[in-house]
């Protein structure tokens, strides 16, 4: 649309070649004079026509080559439609005889010229900018395309740009129409008699550049020969040596396409006003300005200013953004310029600033009269309107929508919290900045995080950045940790003695409730009661505790530091094994994930990752494989310590998911080899609960399972470990609890014993029997007082052998009988075992008959000092159970097999061959290092 300001444009972008234009048409007849007459001297040989013939040749190749692309593509942008038009019509003029003697260059080629190659770069021109301008339409529709491919569900990926909205941009505040209604108003103010100042208030980030530049798109839409709209951005400027200077020169330049003298005597004004500074340099500047004769005063140039300016008939609208990012100096130089050096008639001045921003900064200054001051400069202070909680609400929700595909559940646990965010995101400009934060999670901790967790620290860490440094620097000490690893912070009076601490003292622990309200101001908190609500979501005491939130001290790390920390499991990684079909065709089942739970067996991170994979919220389908690998890691295990309880919720949700099917998936995943003694574990800690864990099979058929699970385990009898088959075989047992007097203990059930089991690990123990001698003697769980020297008693494989002679049958043998037929020539261990049993059986008499005498007092200092301490014990706190010993002999000897505090049958002897060793004690070498899970 041709308007006179675009023509005014084009007049002063394309000056030079129409002034050339315009003189060629006036002086004519001397150009082609001179032009007749220097070709007249033009030799149009072959040599020369070749040449031409040469340039137009390489012109069309470059053309057709694309090698004039984009360096012609700008030059035919900015100067094609002029240049080719002349360069058009200066060919037709010549071609076409309209000069003199122009007919001379004419090759030795009939009815073609020298000058044609004028048409052969306006052709060149013509083709190289259709061209490149389809190119670049392409480029953009490219462009188009990548960008709503690089849009999920309607929502672009990358970060938000933060940019005051425009005329087209979606409203979420409301105050477009505010904001014209405003400009409207300020339009309509009589300024003929000076300036009027308008202070636009609100704190940062509350949308005052959005609202000024929609005032300004409206003042700019008024017709041209009425408004003249400037923009001004003092921190832009901060490092010019004087703000008033770059002001005047900036105003030059808005007013001299209107009125050129005027622009002109702003510049001698603002000369003038720097020679009066006091400082030395600006007077100096202003020295070195072009000076003139019979200069005007200051008072008499801004008398003629303001008449030119009311001349100029124009109302002139000067938007002064980012206020509140100057320093104290700054803000004084600049008010000072607008309400005295520059208070002309005609204009209005709109001024954006945060007013408690600006206000401590002129208290340096003016003290108590900061706000007087103010009110001198800004004749009308219009206080942008409060965001509202519901417009807050509905740009978090809008940047939920967009969070979506990297955070798929976290708008709805935002929803459900029941936080206030108003109170921690007041403004768009915060939203915005948390949403730019949360699409920088790192890739590696995305699946890694709890989603919800890390928004609330990411807000933290935002918005309270000094509370998120000292959280960072001190979660160590300043939670309380219990033992199950669950991070819990101390709120006031809140008890915590029935935490069971795991890693911290409570000594060191902070009280965050007196923490945030003392230190508030330090830590630029408004309300430390919303923040504690915050924390509270994340480490309160009711919340449950699973992985990988921010309340379990394994992953606390990650949230502060962002990056897996030394010792961390990766959760992510974890779940890609647990997604994996069970059995890959012929392969072994689980084949990819048996290197990886092997380095975890090796390592001190085993005793975490177990208690890992119990608190990990699974999916249905991957119970399967979780119970493959809790087997595995069990069966890799020397110490058997399995809970039916922990599998028993995996063996539930393969029975809801497969009903019907379960007994066989059961059976098949008991089968493999790789997890059998897990299973045979896992079955007998069934079998001791089985009335409280539901299970797919009778207890017949699980003891079936187990016999034939420890017969697989111990088939091959030139590769097993007796040691560990021996301690398998103890732990296998099946118990029940058996009244005595006084009380009840847990003893082996003969009933459920298996007879193949027994007969197994008979034949294991008699060939392995001088490894497996260290083992078969126990000491003192609880030591007595003054136990010196170290009291033992002999241990038998009950119910395969017996020390109790009326007890031997066809399955039970006798164990005096069996350790004294072996053959001790041969090795020192069985000859001092047998010693030592032979020895034993002595004292058991001596034992026996100081029960059967009454606790005789000449028997009983013949008896060991381990239990004589506890004879005392007996006969003054127990004398039931006293009574039972002597007249029970069954009991007797059910209590020589019995483990605990007050066992008894204890004799001293000194082992010089034998280091007796307890069953249960596993030494094995791990290694510390960093597991990533």
């Amino acid at each position: 649309m041709l308007t006179k300001d675009n023509l005014r444009a084009y007049l002063r972008r394309h000056w030079r070649l129409l002034a050339l234009l315009i003189l060629y048409i006036f002086f004519r007849p001397i150009f082609e004079e001179k032009l007749a007459s220097l070709l007249q001297f033009f030799d149009p040989s072959w040599g020369s026509a070749i040449v031409w013939l040469g340039v137009i040749v390489i012109l069309i190749a470059l053309v057709c080559t694309h090698s004039l692309g984009y360096e012609w593509y700008l030059f035919s942008q900015k100067y094609s439609k002029s240049f080719v038009a002349i360069l058009f019509g200066l060919w037709t003029y010549y071609h076409f005889g309209g000069a003199k003697n122009s007919r001379v260059i004419e090759p030795y080629i009939p009815c073609i010229y020298y000058m044609d190659i004028f048409l052969v770069v306006c052709a060149c021109l013509l083709i190289v900018r259709v061209r490149s301008y389809r190119e670049e339409r392409a480029r953009q529709r490219a462009l188009k395309v990548r960008m709503r491919q690089a849009t999920i569900n309607g929502v672009k990926e990358g970060y938000q740009v933060d940019q005051p909205i425009r005329s087209e941009d979606e409203d979420l505040l409301g105050r477009r129409g505010e904001a014209k209604s405003l400009s409207e108003k300020i339009f309509k103010t009589d300024t003929s008699k000076g300036a009027f100042t308008l202070g636009l208030t609100a704190p940062w980030g509350a949308g005052k550049t959005s609202f000024m530049l929609v005032m300004r798109e409206y003042l700019t839409k008024k017709p041209s020969q009425e408004v003249i709209v400037m923009a001004f951005n003092p921190w832009m400027y901060r490092k010019a040596p004087n703000l008033t200077q770059v002001f005047f020169e900036e105003l030059s330049r808005t007013l001299a396409p209107y009125n050129s003298d005027l622009a002109s005597a702003f510049i001698r004004y603002v000369r003038s006003l720097l020679a009066q500074e006091s400082n030395a340099w600006l007077q100096l500047v202003a020295r070195l300005l072009p000076q003139e004769s019979n200069e005007k005063s200051i008072t008499e140039q801004y008398d003629s200013l303001s008449q030119e300016i009311c001349r100029l008939g124009r109302k002139i609208f000067i938007f002064i953004d980012d206020v509140d990012r100057l320093d104290r100096e700054e803000l004084v130089e600049l008010f000072v310029l607008v309400r005295n050096s520059s208070s002309f008639p005609c204009m209005s001045y709109i001024l954006a600033y945060d007013k408690e921003y600006v206000a401590s900064q002129l208290k340096g200054c003016f003290d108590q009269h900061t706000h007087r001051y103010l009110e001198k400069i800004v004749q009308v202070e219009y206080a942008l309107a409060q965001i509202t909680p519901e417009q807050l609400e509905q740009a978090l929700e809008m940047m939920l929508e967009k969070l979506e595909p990297d955070y798929p559940h976290l708008k709805a646990e935002i929803q459900s919290s029941g936080i206030k965010f108003e109170y921690h995101l007041p403004t768009l400009r915060a939203v915005s900045r948390l949403y730019n934060l949360l699409l920088s999670i790192p890739r590696g901790l995305k699946e890694r995080v709890s989603h919800f967790d890390w928004f609330i620290i990411e807000l933290i860490r935002i918005q309270y950045p000094l509370l998120f440094g000292y959280l960072r620097e001190n979660y160590v000490s300043a939670f309380f940790v219990n033992i199950n690893s669950q991070v819990v912070m101390q709120i006031g009076e809140e008890g915590s003695e029935d935490l069971e601490l795991y890693n911290t003292t409570r000594e060191t622990v902070v009280d965050f409730e007196q923490y945030l309200h003392e230190n508030k101001k330090e830590l630029g908190i408004d309300s430390p009661y919303h923040i504690l609500e915050l924390m509270k979501k994340l480490w309160g005491r009711s919340r449950e505790k699973l992985i990988p939130q921010a309340n379990d001290w394994g992953c606390i790390g990650r949230y502060f530091y962002r990056t897996m920390r030394e010792g961390e499991f990766d959760i992510a990684e974890f779940r890609q094994y647990l997604s994996l079909p069970l059995v890959d065709g012929q392969q072994h089942p689980m084949k990819k994930i048996i290197p990886y739970l092997d380095r975890i067996c090796n390592s001190s991170s085993k005793d975490r990752f177990i208690k890992l994979i119990h608190e990990i919220d699974l999916r249905p389908e991957e119970a399967l494989n979780m119970l493959y690998i809790y087997f595995y890691i069990q069966s890799r295990d020397e110490v058997q310590r399995v809970s039916a309880w922990e599998s028993n919720k995996w063996i539930n949700t393969i029975r809801e998911q497969e009903r019907g099917r379960e007994r066989k998936i059961l059976e098949d995943l008991f089968s493999y080899p790789d997890i059998r003694k897990g299973v045979f574990l896992y079955v007998c800690a069934v079998i001791d609960l089985l009335e409280q864990i539901p299970i797919p099979f009778t207890r017949e058929e699980l003891e079936g399972i187990k016999e034939k699970l420890f017969l697989e385990y111990t088939q091959d009898a030139t590769s097993i470990d007796p040691i560990a088959c021996y301690r398998l075989w103890l732990h296998c047992q099946t118990y029940h609890r058996e009244k005595i007097p006084g009380g009840a203990i847990r003893t082996i059930d003969l009933e459920k014993r298996s007879h193949g089991m027994n007969k197994r690990m008979k034949e294991i123990i008699e060939k392995n029997i001088e490894q497996l001698i260290p083992y078969l003697i126990h000491s003192p769980l609880v030591e007595a007082p003054s136990n010196e020297p170290k009291h033992y008693k002999p241990y038998s494989p009950y119910p395969i052998w017996t020390l109790d002679q009326e007890e031997i049958n066809t399955e039970i043998s006798g164990f005096e009988q069996f350790i004294s037929g072996l053959n001790a020539t041969s090795s020192p261990v069985i000859e001092e075992f047998q010693r030592f049993l032979k020895k034993w059986l002595g004292y058991m008499d001596v034992l026996g008959m100081y029960l059967d005498g009454s606790g005789k007092r000449d028997l009983y200092k013949d008896l060991s000092e381990h239990d004589q301490y506890w004879a005392q014990q007996w006969q003054r706190n127990g004398s039931e159970y006293y009574r039972g010993l002597r007249q029970d002999k069954r009991l007797f000897f059910m209590m020589l097999r019995y483990r605990g505090a007050d066992e008894f049958c204890f004799m001293p002897f000194d082992f010089k061959v034998i280091q007796p060793k307890n069953i249960w004690d596993v030494s094995t070498s791990t290694e510390d290092c960093a597991i990533e899970l």
